[in-house]
């Protein structure tokens, strides 16, 4: 009777376990899944703040560098400008100050003059794309997500 009780709690005991650890492995690869996601999507985050504080950076220069722009500076527009942050510009040149955690070859810019002119009280817009690759690719989500940022500002000179 001895044995047959012993025999029977060492299969008791030895069924729960097998159970825990497939419990468990689920468990931890969704808490991984969800933590890995979680520290993506700040990532995106955070390159799409540094974006958007760099085209509001770059909109900033090109509202000094108006008509009336004076001679240490340059005057930009009103022809548009398109091209990338690794450009020999001085546009681009702006626009690198502010990207620190990109590859300027991949930031796509372009200032405009919606109002065809750079003159006082005209606006400028400074549009930037960036192609933000996820750390962590979920087939269902896509694998490239493009970050656009745009600064619209009036010209000041």
């Amino acid at each position: 009777m001895k044995s047959q009780r012993r025999i029977d709690s060492i299969h008791r005991s030895s069924r729960p376990r097998g159970v825990t650890i497939a419990e468990s492995a689920l468990v931890l690869s969704t808490l991984l899944l969800i933590l890995l996601s979680m520290l993506d999507l700040g990532l995106a985050v955070l390159q799409y703040n540094s974006l958007s504080e760099a085209a509001r950076g770059t909109a900033r220069e090109a509202i000094v560098r108006g008509e009336m722009a004076p001679p240490e500076r340059l005057a930009w527009g009103p022809a548009t400008y398109d091209g990338t942050a690794a450009d020999q510009t001085e546009q681009a040149a702006v626009v690198r100050k502010s990207l620190t955690a990109f590859d300027p070859a991949d930031v796509r810019v372009r200032l405009e003059w919606p109002d065809g002119s750079n003159d006082v009280d005209r606006k400028v817009r400074v549009t930037l794309n960036y192609p933000y690759q996820p750390i962590l690719p979920l087939p269902f989500l896509g694998s490239l997500y493009n970050l656009s940022a745009i600064s619209t500002m009036t010209i000041t000179h």
